[in-house]
This record gives C-alpha cells, structure tokens and sequence, in this order.
C-alpha cells in the first residue's frame, strides 16, 4: 500500500488551525502568542513538560534577555517569564542568588501561561512524518503515540522541535551541519579566533560539521568563588598541584575527553572548567561534556551520544570532587534527563542569516527580533575550547524571512532551526532570541489564519506592530 494512502486511513488524534510542534521556549511562546491573538492552538510535545533545554537539559539562566548595553529589555512574553519565575523562586526555592536558574519551575509557569492563554498542550507525541500537498502546503503531522500511529490536523503548523522535524519531512529546503568555507566568511571581522585568545584560527572548510553536544548537572556545596578562577582557562598539572604521573594512575584517565597527549595542559573534554553560580549560595551549574560528529537528526547517532555523554559525566563528576579546588566539599546534585543540542537541521528560507550580519549588527526592515549574544562556535573538531566572540553592536536583528519559506507556504519555525547559516546560528540559537523568535511567529500565524494568505505574505509591518504592543522591543531603521 501508499504510505500516503495508508496515512490517510489513520484516526484523528487531534486538530487546531495552529499546530506548534515542540514544547521548549520557543515553541511555548509560539502557542502563548498565538492562542493570545485568538487563534485555536495546539502544542504538541514529544516529552512529559515544558521548557526543553531549560527545563530538562538545566540549561539556564536564560541568556540574551536584553542588550548588550543594559539599555533595552527584549520584553515580550521572554520577560514575562522571567518575572515569573523571579517571584515564584524567591517564594518557593529560597532563592538568593540567580532566581531565572530555578530550572524547573520554568516546567509550571510555561504550563500555567499556555492554558491560561486559551492554548492547548498534547504530551507524549513523536512526529513520525509530514503529509503535504503538491505544493508544499503541509496537510497534516503523523504522530507515534502511546496507542500506535495517528495524525494531527491543522491550518498552520509552526516547527520548534530544534531539530527541525517538521520542515525536514516537507517540501523546504534544509541543511544539518556547517556551509562549506563559512568561517573564511567572517574573515575580516575580526572575531575568526579562539575564546581563549591563544591562537588565531584559520578559515577552516568545516563543511557538513555540528556544533558537538553536551549533558548539563548541577552541583551544591561548591566554592563558586574559588573554583571561577580556573573558568575558560588551559589548566596544567602544576595548577592543581598534581603531577602528570598522579593523573595518569586516575581511574577515568583515557576515557571520552579525558585522553593524555604530550602537553602540560590536563586533558577535558571541552578543555577546560566551566561553571556558574545557579540559585543559591554553593550551587553551580556545570558545562563541561562534550561529545562530537552527533547529527541529532540520526536516530542512532542520537542514541550513540546519550550513551557517550552519559559516562563523560561520571567521569567529569569524579574529576571536579578529585581535582578541582572549591569542590572538596561538594556533592553531585542532579543532571540533565536529554542532551543539549547546539545545531543541528536549520531552514533555508525566504532570508539566510550570515554571520557577518550579526557580528556586524546588519539592520533589517523586517526585523522581528533582536538577539545580544556572542558568537559562539563549539568547535566541530574539538580542537579548540570555542570560535567567536563579542558582537560590535549592543544587539543584532533577525529579519521575518528566516522564520519562512515559500516552498511550505503555511509552515514557519522558530528557536534554533531558523535559517540562519553556521556562524549566525551560534548566537540565534540561544534560549531568550528563541524566545522571541516564536513569539514572532505565533503572531504571524494567527495573522495569516485570519488574512487567508501564506506564511510568507504576512503584512510585517503590521506583524512588527502587533509585536511592540505586546511588548517586544524592536530598533526599526527609519522608514522613509
């Protein structure tokens, strides 16, 4: 029988005009500003909670909440979850420190938010293919669930997976991993150099490659203060007052990223100590695996890589209690349940944001976000600690049309899987510019619900409009 045949004969699980699929940050903001602007939403998520990589992957603080120069809060419903949060972690948590680390109660706010926008939420559901018209308008999801295969229908379909799940099974032209030559690309911006400042770094062709991939754990009991004075440094045997022989007898010495070579410097898998206060006094949040050549859209490289950083992180628990100072009192805490992806299949859509225009601050007369992160590029070959640095401007924008593609017309994406190239994604696919990024497109969507009209026709300027009122800060060029 016909896949598509046989697709056609599934039940109907479930229907909305807008179907969000993927519950992180973005995906959460998409649902909460399109249910806002009237339109029947519905969120459908892979997992049992909200929040993705803040919640299950402990990835906060939330970064790129306002500019560089401390001017402009990015607004819109990013800072309203953070004043939630805010004000719940100093109630309920005991918050002394960084209340926008309190990782889950991100999980009940997002919750809270999404029914009370008029939104609804379905868990537990995997998007096993795409069924589309001839030209590209996507009819509807199939989803795995626990009661075996079924479809989700709907008008408009916004993709947050990350991965890209949605838009890789349409009709849209997509890439996974980096564009051939894209780092000779930023070449004259000066920022084509390690975050260590050691070496310069030559306009590698790191075609096809990813960003690596990483679990996340939080520690009590840390001396935050004594332990950030090794942070992003190459650290030596001499540093931590052992000698190359005292590390060679350690039972994880030769393990993923562990490996001794000739140096002086201790082997890490990303190099070096990296760690941050998180809620209280003496818990820190840890970032420190890393595992590389994982396309997270390959099933079994995916689950390869669960299974690598998984016993990384026994070994980076034992190497923090043995070796580094301001751990001797310190007790593992928790660690995350999913690995942190940084990149993996992006949109190639109606605008492809290089590199260049972020580090250079490029403005847009479509802009619908604004982002104030570093380039950060995890090295793909795991030579180097991280590629990149500061941008030259306090913000940079993001233009409408990496959010859409005329080859889908009723599709759009949000959070890390927008068009953006390799270089620009490295600070586009950060949490708060994921944020506000689906907040565009949720308003956009129920603007082209209401207008009848494709994705990509979208009134912007009126999009921009909506946006403002809602509370996004947006630095428009003058309009003539």
């Amino acid at each position: 029988m016909d896949k598509q045949v046989f697709y056609n004969t599934l039940p109907v699980l479930a229907s909305a005009d807008i179907i969000v699929a993927g519950g992180g940050l973005s995906g959460c903001a998409a649902a909460i500003a399109s249910a806002r602007a009237g339109a029947d939403t519905l969120l459908i998520e892979s997992g049992g909670c909200l929040g993705g990589a803040a919640t299950a992957g402990l990835v906060a603080p939330i970064s790129s909440i306002r500019s560089n120069d401390g001017k402009h809060a990015f607004g819109g419903i990013l800072q309203e979850l953070l004043d939630a949060v805010t004000a719940k972690a100093k109630k309920y948590c005991a918050s002394s420190i960084m209340p926008i680390s309190s990782l889950h109660l991100y999980k009940y706010i997002l919750l809270d938010k999404l029914k009370n926008s008029g939104a609804n939420v379905f868990f537990h559901l995997f998007i096993t293919d795409v069924v589309s018209d001839a030209d590209g308008t996507i009819r509807y999801l199939v989803v795995s669930s626990k009661d075996g295969l079924k479809r989700i229908e709907g008008k408009i379909f916004i993709d947050t997976t990350g991965d890209g799940d949605v838009m890789g099974k349409s009709s849209a032209d997509t890439i996974i991993g980096s564009e051939p030559h894209v780092l000779a690309d930023i070449a004259d911006t000066g920022l084509l150099k390690s975050h260590d400042k050691q070496t310069d770094i030559p306009e590698d062709d790191y075609a096809g490659k990813l960003q690596p991939v990483s679990l996340m754990m939080q520690f009590g009991g840390v001396d935050v203060k004594r332990a950030t004075q090794y942070m992003n440094k190459k650290i030596t045997y001499a540093d931590f007052g052992i000698t190359r022989e005292e590390f060679a007898n350690w039972p994880y010495t030769g393990t993923l990223g562990f490996e001794m070579d000739d140096s002086e410097y201790i082997p890490m898998p990303q190099g070096r100590v990296w760690l941050y206060p998180a809620i209280r006094d003496g818990v820190a949040t840890i970032n420190m695996s890393r595992v590389l050549n994982i396309n997270a859209c390959d099933p079994q490289a995916y689950s390869d890589a669960e299974v690598k950083a998984g016993l990384q992180l026994i070994a980076i628990i034992d190497f923090l209690l043995t070796f580094v100072p301001g751990f001797e009192n310190a007790y593992f805490m928790e660690s995350s349940s999913t690995l942190g992806i940084r990149e993996s299949r992006r949109l190639v859509g109606d605008y492809v944001l290089r590199g260049r225009e972020v580090i250079c601050c490029q403005e847009f007369p479509d802009t619908i976000a604004h982002g104030s992160y570093i380039i950060d590029i995890h090295d793909p070959k795991g030579k180097r600690m991280a590629i990149g640095g500061e941008i030259k401007k306090p913000h940079y924008s993001i233009p409408y049309g990496c959010l859409v593609t005329k080859k889908v017309p009723n599709m759009a994406t949000a959070g890390r899987s927008i068009s953006a190239d390799h270089v620009a994604m490295s600070a586009t696919r950060i949490q708060g510019t994921a944020m506000l990024t689906g907040q565009a497109a949720g308003i956009a969507a129920s603007m082209a619900l209401a207008a009848g009209c494709t994705m990509s026709d979208v009134d912007v300027t009126v999009l921009q409009k909506k946006l403002t009122e809602a509370g996004v800060f947006l630095d428009l060029p003058d309009r003539d």
